[in-house]
């Protein structure tokens, strides 16, 4: 339960944010009960939350280990240093994390990862997609709950 109400947002300003943000913080337990925190790039479509990363790592470890996650995003910003305050609009997800193993699904999240950061064609991604499949690892984020909160003009 969000600790201000008054600041509680709706669905469509929570996926305009999802949508328009650059990046997202992925929060994951590490082996040994360790939190674990990272900014990626992702994708939002079909209702889920698509990234990339490496195909091995800390990342990878972590996951293995407890697919359960939370994912924070954050929108615009407005530092209020004259009255000690900040503006901000953020979204939470909870939810389970699990790689993407087949081709056909890993391209396609890949070729929408690609579109959101480089306007790039369909076609170039995915032929820079196949030179790099086995090197990339692709992970989908499958929504348990999510929620939003912005405080934009009313501090």
């Amino acid at each position: 339960m969000m600790r201000l109400e008054k600041y509680s947002i709706d669905s469509k300003s929570i996926e305009k944010i999802i949508h328009e943000s650059p990046y997202g913080i992925l929060s994951l337990v590490n082996c040994g009960d360790k939190p674990y925190a990272v900014p990626l790039n992702y994708v939002f479509y079909d209702g889920r939350i698509y990234l990339h990363c490496a195909a091995e790592g800390e990342k990878i470890k972590a996951i293995q280990n407890n697919d359960n996650i939370c994912f924070t995003i954050v929108g615009r910003v407005n530092i209020k240093g004259d009255i000690f305050n900040t503006e901000y609009e953020s979204v939470l997800i909870f939810g389970k994390i699990q790689e993407i193993c087949t081709e056909n699904e890993k391209e396609r999240a890949l070729v929408r990862i690609t579109q959101k950061y480089s306007g790039l064609s369909e076609e170039i991604i995915i032929a820079k997609c196949r030179k790099c499949g086995s090197r990339t690892r692709v992970y989908e984020i499958a929504i348990d709950s999510v929620s939003g909160k912005s405080n934009i003009g009313k501090i």
